[in-house]
């Protein structure tokens, strides 16, 4: 927030005119006791003062922002460079699990786009009831299931009976500083050279 100052009077109950220098987009005196004055003179003083620390405070500022944006861009082109049409994605993310999910690279679009279709898993090597070592199988589309909400299982269901089993549908997504977003809990990371990934359903 840009802070911005000015000088505000205040009468004492002795009729005596006191001065105060205060940030007016939040009402705090500045300095303290530095920005109190009797003489509208040396708050005129005080308040250059308190200008010339804000744009200095404002320069360094937008010095340490260019510096991260410059960062933020490089570790984007860096990941960028990783990821082309049919490479693979994975995600893992969970609370008391580790949700393993893999997306590959059917398209992109513009300097930081990439079209995204999710495909099977499969099970490398079972390290526990719950837990497996899988990789992914690339062009084997992942489904969902299809339902008919004019064919209810019971009365008062909206969601309807199965009817099968559809590809899911591409998603289009933007590359950032580390991967691609896939929602607010998880995001895809390139797989590289990886052979298989550990995946739990928990407890």
């Amino acid at each position: 927030m840009h802070k911005k100052y000015a000088i505000t009077e205040h009468e004492d109950k002795d009729g005596t005119l006191r001065y105060f220098v205060m940030q007016t987009n939040s009402r705090k005196r500045f300095g303290d006791c530095e920005g109190y004055s009797a003489d509208r003179t040396e708050a005129q003083k005080i308040l250059g003062l308190a200008r010339g620390l804000e744009r200095e405070r404002q320069k360094e500022l937008a010095k340490r922002r260019a510096e991260q944006r410059e960062r933020f861009e490089s570790y984007r082109a860096e990941t960028r460079s990783q990821i082309e049409v049919g490479s693979i994605l994975y995600t893992s993310w969970g609370y008391d699990q580790t949700n393993v999910e893999f997306y590959q690279v059917v398209d992109t679009y513009g300097k930081w786009g990439v079209v995204l279709r999710q495909i099977c898993a499969e099970t490398v090597k079972a390290t526990s009831p719950d837990s497996a070592r899988i990789r992914p199988v690339p062009d084997s589309w992942a489904t969902r299931a299809v339902h008919d909400p004019d064919q209810p299982r019971y009365e008062g269901d909206t969601r309807g009976r199965w009817t099968g089993d559809e590809p899911k549908p591409a998603i289009r997504k933007t590359v950032g500083a580390c991967g691609v977003k896939i929602h607010s809990s998880a995001t895809a990371y390139p797989a590289g050279d990886r052979e298989d990934f550990h995946s739990s359903s928990g407890h």
